[in-house]
């Protein structure tokens, strides 16, 4: 089997890659550089020009513009990465009928607080980012090969600027006074098991469509980081708790029902003490700085 990754050297795609590999599957990378094929995706042509070269039996997306404030300066840019590159994937799984599995998000819910949404809840948009991921999950369901997965994931980066793991770890190792949202609720999961559980779904073709992937229970950013700073004997007493509604463009009810999913699975996904357990011991791995 050979499987075209886009946004291979992502935090998702670089799990995703990394799970592949250990199921000894033949993986081909894309991205803008690193990768086995560099390229600009928001480069039609190009795009184009990697089906005409060669042949693949799977598809799988893990490309995106997750910057929201980004995505606000230039919806162009936004648009092509989060929304148009998935209308040509989508046209391609159809045209060869092959799988196409996109990752997509949660930023799409403000209301319920820490209510668990299900896959048919109402959604809103508050800014151009989930407004471009939505419309992506319209392009990957117009192939019936597809699986769109929601869910938000927490892990360590391979570059670029810290995750909010490590700023986390980071803020508290120097014990920083920072600011931790009460009322941003989130559903996050680690990466690597995201990566694990999403493969044994998308290589199930007994189910496609859209699909709630993401931790089993609802937590505040402000319980995730104080829960790691327990675990890891660190003192959070200059954290502070604050609301992240004054921060106008952002979703903040961000919990996921992952029920249909426990159910296809047969097993429970990991709760906050299991996600945060999974997160230290890969960051106590990757990271040699860590010392406490």
């Amino acid at each position: 089997m050979k499987v075209l990754l886009f946004g291979a050297t992502g935090m998702a795609g670089t799990a995703i890659k990394t799970e592949l590999l250990k199921r000894n599957i033949n993986v081909i990378g894309v991205s803008r550089s690193g990768s086995e094929i560099s390229c600009d995706v928001s480069d039609e042509n190009k795009v184009e020009s990697i089906f005409r070269h060669d042949q693949y039996d799977a598809l799988i997306n893990a490309l995106a513009q997750t910057d929201v404030n980004r995505c606000e300066r230039d919806p162009l840019e936004s648009w092509k990465i989060n929304a148009k590159i998935v209308s040509i994937l989508s046209n391609f799984s159809n045209e060869l009928k092959i799988p196409l599995l996109q990752i997509s998000t949660d930023h799409f819910y403000t209301y319920g607080d820490n209510h668990p949404h299900k896959e048919t809840d109402p959604v809103f948009f508050v800014n151009e980012y989930a407004r471009h991921k939505y419309a992506a999950e319209f392009f990957a369901l117009s192939s019936p090969r597809s699986l769109v997965l929601r869910t938000s994931i927490l892990g360590v980066r391979q570059k670029g600027e810290n995750s909010l793991l490590e700023w986390a770890i980071q803020s508290l190792l120097q014990q920083d006074e920072i600011e931790l949202f009460y009322d941003a609720w989130t559903s996050s999961i680690d990466v690597e098991t995201f990566a694990k559980q999403a493969l044994k779904l998308f290589f199930d073709e007994n189910y496609r469509g859209l699909l709630n992937l993401a931790s089993s229970e609802v937590y505040s950013k402000e319980q995730l980081v104080r829960k790691l700073a327990d675990m890891l004997e660190l003192d959070h007493s200059k954290c502070l708790s604050t609301s992240v509604k004054r921060i106008s463009n952002r979703a903040n009810c961000l919990g996921l029902d992952v029920l249909k999913a426990q159910n296809l699975l047969k097993e429970k996904l990991p709760n906050l003490d299991k996600v945060c357990r999974n997160l230290i011991n890969k960051y106590q791995f990757t990271s040699v700085d860590y010392n406490c």
